[in-house]
C-alpha cells in the first residue's frame, strides 16, 4: 500500500491546524483509496447477501443502502443492504 503524507481525514485536518504544507495529490490518493474500499465492500455484501439475486440488482441495492446508511457507518450500510436484499427477494418471488 502506498504511504502518503496524510492518510486520514484527521491527519489532513491536523495538518491544517499545524500549518503543514498540504499536497492535493494526497487528497486525491485518499479519495481513490476510499473509492476502492467502497467497491470491495459492495462486492463483499453482494457475495454475502445477494448471490442469489440477478447481477444487475446488487449495485442498485448497494447504492440505496449506501445513501441511507453511510453517515452511520459501514455496519448500518450492511444492515440496510440486508433489508433491501430481502425485500428484492420478496418482490422477485411475488
Amino acid at each position: 500500500m502506498t504511504k502518503f503524507l496524510f492518510n486520514t481525514p484527521t491527519e489532513i485536518a491536523q495538518a491544517a491546524i499545524d500549518d503543514t504544507p498540504y499536497n492535493p495529490k494526497d487528497r486525491d490518493a485518499y479519495r481513490q483509496s476510499e473509492a476502492n474500499i467502497k467497491l470491495h465492500f459492495a462486492d463483499d455484501l453482494r457475495d454475502a447477501y445477494a448471490e442469489d439475486l440477478p447481477e444487475a440488482v446488487a449495485p442498485i441495492i448497494f447504492e440505496r443502502a449506501w445513501e441511507d446508511g453511510h453517515s452511520s457507518g459501514y455496519s448500518e450500510v450492511e444492515s440496510q443492504y440486508v433489508d433491501l436484499a430481502e425485500f428484492a427477494r420478496k418482490v422477485r418471488a411475488a
